[in-house]
């Protein structure tokens, strides 16, 4: 029994390979909305912060400030992510 290796390949990985290929392009666009607009919220944040004194600064760093900024734009990160792959169906 003989059969076409160009119609199984056709039947069979055509469709994953379509599957895999939106799923990449998804991400990708995803992650590159996220990405801008986070860097444009990060950035906007360190201009607000970036007229204050020495002496306030030395204090804000005492108080760990910059760890705390760190801390709060990871979870905005891991929050996006999460959010769009619900949004587009993803995660369930």
């Amino acid at each position: 029994m003989l059969f076409p290796i160009g119609s199984f390949l056709d039947a069979a990985v055509a469709p994953l390979a379509r599957k895999v290929l939106a799923g990449l392009g998804i991400g990708v666009l995803s992650f590159t909305v996220i990405q801008t607009l986070l860097d444009t919220l990060i950035g906007m944040a360190q201009a607000a912060y970036s007229g204050i004194t020495g002496f306030a600064a030395a204090i804000i760093g005492l108080a760990g400030f910059g760890e705390a900024f760190g801390i709060i734009g990871g979870a905005l990160v891991a929050g996006a992510i999460i959010g769009s792959g619900k949004s587009l169906g993803v995660v369930k």
